[in-house]
């Protein structure tokens, strides 16, 4: 019961909705208790009636109509109850999605670094449809069934203190096999659920990465994997059937056993005239009526035990310790002049060794600074610190002569703009893509200005080409364009964000020869209004920088303009003159050279 404890505090602003079903189902518990119990008093008056001569049918008429009258308030009650009772359930699915999307935006970086996405879209989904059905269950059947329990077991009692104090002696043995049946139900489904999580995780990449799977011929073995998995499920859900069901058995012997006896006891008093037929009758159906609720308490449990197992790495999830908050409403100007400053800065990922050492550098407005150096000398870790994905273990990052530690991660990152190396694209509009992050429901997106965007990143050609200009969708990730199209849209992103510092993470990498010079031309404009960050391998992208940092060995190796770098013997150099032997030996192939 612990999650559902849980639940019920997420739920707080419902408590109210949830007051009103609970009264609703008094009412129509009360209500359809009434007819049975009628049932018994209009056939002793009937009885009475075709036994004498006067016809007085008063009574009789008076306690049709009372029968008529709860019946009908019983189904008004009922309807009413379950449409609240959806209502409420579409709240909570609502109120806890909310919750665990909340939460995702703001847990490190590092946690998705580790973590497949598929992974935690089913966490999320399993969490919260076993939630909202154990909602369902709460308001259609937990609260009627309870209520139902005690007013059966109440009226036996008035009317014989042994069929009540048997009825009462089962419903504890009765739990207690439903509970236990589904504690070890639970359990399995808890080891079901990891094995599903891997599975759907798995399925969820390769469809992604379905032209890798594809090019490699390796459709077969993934086949055998989803396959293997989902012969491990079905094994454990074997079990659990095969146990379900001898629980099952167990619970409805018992039952039964009950059951028969009260109907022995209920005929022999009617044998002996201790009660009358009326009463017999009475009896009777409050006993068959014993049965709904008692066989409903195994749903009931099992939905519980259900609600517990789903809503664990829901839970597990939310306990997490969030390392970022976000605010909507936060209203966050453009920095004027920044200045970036590296002060003895070391950094390490989680089970790791050190990536950066002691890294010292400033950065000011107006200066284009590239990052270069080998594959894994850190060059994307520094942009992870200067973006606050990540907190520097050691020294300190200053914006503008302000410690990170006292600035949030909205203020970085809302005078950040960043093309990525890989083609970030949603799946909607060219125009909604470009504007990504600098406009919200209440704020239309200024078509000028993406127009404008992709001019300067040399993109309006071939999108003005396009059936539908900015407003064609692209696809998921992109699809739909070239790969040196997505990067052209990403780059006309930063450029409408207009943000006061740029980073270019192998942002021309996509790029051909002819279209990486036109917007190498686009981004020295950027460079006069704005600080910019590059990382390249491509010298022709970092030829205009006004800063190199070279990084090497976890530390920086060399730092200077592209001039006196390549003056000097060190990396740049080398990297420089293996591009340049590069492309002359291409140029001497064709003759051209």
């Amino acid at each position: 019961m612990k999650n559902i404890l849980k639940i019920l505090k997420l739920t707080k602003s419902l408590h109210g909705l949830m007051i009103i079903i609970v009264v609703i189902a008094v009412l129509g518990s009360i209500f359809e208790i009434i007819t049975p119990l009628l049932s018994g008093r209009i056939l002793d008056e009937v009885i009475k009636l075709s036994s004498v001569d006067a016809k007085e049918y008063n009574q009789l008429i008076g306690l049709l109509a009372v029968s008529l009258v709860s019946t009908i308030l019983f189904l008004i009650s009922n309807s009413i109850g379950q449409r609240l009772g959806d209502h409420l359930a579409g709240k909570v699915r609502k109120s806890l999605t909310e919750t665990f999307y909340e939460k995702s935006l703001t847990l490190p970086q590092s946690y998705f670094d580790s973590e497949i996405s598929g992974k935690i879209i089913n966490q999320l989904n399993r969490g919260i449809s076993s939630i909202q059905e154990f909602s369902n269950t709460a308001t259609n059947h937990i609260i009627p069934t309870i209520l139902q329990t005690a007013i059966v077991i109440g009226v036996l009692f008035y009317y014989n203190i042994l069929l009540g104090a048997m009825m009462l002696a089962i419903l504890p043995l009765y739990v207690w096999i439903s509970t236990v049946s589904s504690r070890r139900w639970a359990k399995k489904e808890v080891v079901k659920n990891k094995i599903d999580d891997s599975l759907r995780g798995r399925i969820q990449e390769v469809i992604s990465n379905i032209k890798l799977v594809k090019g490699f011929t390796n459709e077969g073995n993934e086949f055998l994997f989803a396959s293997e998995k989902l012969e491990n499920i079905n094994r454990t859900y074997a079990k659990q059937s095969t146990e379900y069901h001898s629980y099952n058995f167990a619970r409805e012997f018992v039952l039964y056993i009950i059951l028969f006896i009260t109907s022995l006891i209920i005929f022999y008093n009617a044998f002996t005239a201790v009660i009358s037929v009326g009463t017999v009758i009475i009896l009777i159906q409050m006993v068959d009526r014993a049965r709904t609720p008692l066989y409903s308490m195994s749903y009931i449990i099992g939905r519980i035990q259900a609600a517990e197992a789903g809503s664990k790495e829901y839970f597990e999830i939310l306990a997490l310790k969030s390392a970022e908050d976000f605010r909507v409403d936060e209203k966050i100007e453009r920095i004027m002049k920044p200045r970036l400053i590296f002060k003895n800065v070391s950094f390490s990922y989680a089970n790791s060794g050190i990536v950066l050492e002691n890294i010292n550098f400033e950065i000011n407005d107006n200066e284009m600074v590239a990052l270069v150096g080998p594959s894994g000398a850190g060059k994307s870790t520094i942009v992870n610190l200067i973006l606050k994905f990540y907190e520097a273990n050691k020294g300190k990052i200053l914006l503008n002569g302000k410690s990170y530690q006292e600035l949030t991660h909205n203020y970085i990152r809302k005078n950040i703009a960043l093309v990525f190396q890989e083609n970030e694209l949603f799946s909607t509009t060219i125009k909604e893509n470009v504007a990504y992050g600098s406009y919200d429901a209440k704020t239309k997106i200024n078509d000028e200005k993406v127009i404008l965007a992709l001019k300067k990143a040399n993109a309006l050609e071939f999108v003005e080409k396009l059936k539908h200009g900015i407003d064609t969708q692209v696809g998921e990730r992109g699809v739909r364009l070239s790969g040196g199209q997505r990067q052209r849209i990403q780059i006309a992103r930063a450029i409408y964000k207009d943000a006061a510092i740029l980073i270019l993470d192998e942002a021309t990498s996509s790029l051909d020869a002819k279209s990486e010079i036109e917007v190498s031309h686009a981004f020295e404009n950027l460079v006069k209004e704005r600080m910019v960050i590059v990382i390249a391998h491509r010298f022709s992208t970092i030829q205009n920088a006004t800063k190199i940092i070279v990084l090497n060995n976890k530390k920086i190796e060399a730092l200077g303009t592209p001039q006196e770098l390549a003056a000097k013997e060190g990396i740049y150099a080398d990297l420089l003159r293996y591009q340049i032997e590069g492309n002359e030996k291409l140029l001497k192939k064709f003759e051209i050279y």
